[in-house]
């Protein structure tokens, strides 16, 4: 598995919707004291774009969202440039950056995260379509990380692509919260 550009996606817990002027002001302090690691550059809200990226941290590796897609309310992390490394080893990293923004939201916010789901959607058509042959290709990183973050319990892996773009939700019913899974990717 090519792809590069992967978005890793956990869910506010009871679909929570963060407060736009607050979540700006924290994504201010986020960029100001260093709280996530890449360069971070602006903060812009799209909270007017229904279902859409909510208040955005642009950087200039990735970006950072209080994502609404699917009126399903999270913490959205997209990966924008090449990151060396197995496509389990760039899964990975991409987690542990999603896992650490939702635990400076949940925290600034307080707004907890269900740490038992999280979206994984690879952002590229061309190397990663949503067919049988790309879920093959993604499904050992994709169990790997199921794996390491809920500790060896029983995971389900849920294909749910819908725009030619892979798209699969993990979930897990063993009790977590972000900081365990976040320890467990370190």
């Amino acid at each position: 598995m090519e792809a590069q550009r992967i978005q890793v996606k956990l869910f506010f817990a009871g679909g929570a919707r963060p407060e736009p002027r607050a979540t700006v002001a924290l994504f201010h302090r986020i960029i100001q004291e260093r709280l996530l690691d890449g360069l971070l550059i602006d903060v812009t809200d799209y909270g007017h774009v229904h279902h859409g990226p909510g208040v955005m941290l642009i950087g200039h590796e990735a970006n950072v969202a209080t994502d609404e897609e699917g009126g399903r309310p999270g913490v959205l992390f997209a990966r924008k440039r090449e990151v060396a490394g197995s496509f389990a080893e760039r899964l990975a990293s991409a987690a542990r950056s999603a896992l650490a923004a939702a635990q400076q939201v949940e925290q600034g916010l307080g707004l907890p995260i269900d740490a038992g789901e999280l979206l994984v959607r690879l952002n590229d058509r061309l190397l990663a379509p949503d067919d049988d042959a790309s879920i093959a290709a993604a499904r050992p990183g994709l169990d790997a990380l199921g794996a390491r973050l809920w500790a060896g319990a029983p995971t389900e892996t849920m294909r749910v692509g819908a725009d030619g773009r892979l798209a699969v939700t993990l979930r897990c019913r063993a009790p977590a919260d972000v900081a365990t899974l976040l320890a467990r990717l370190s």
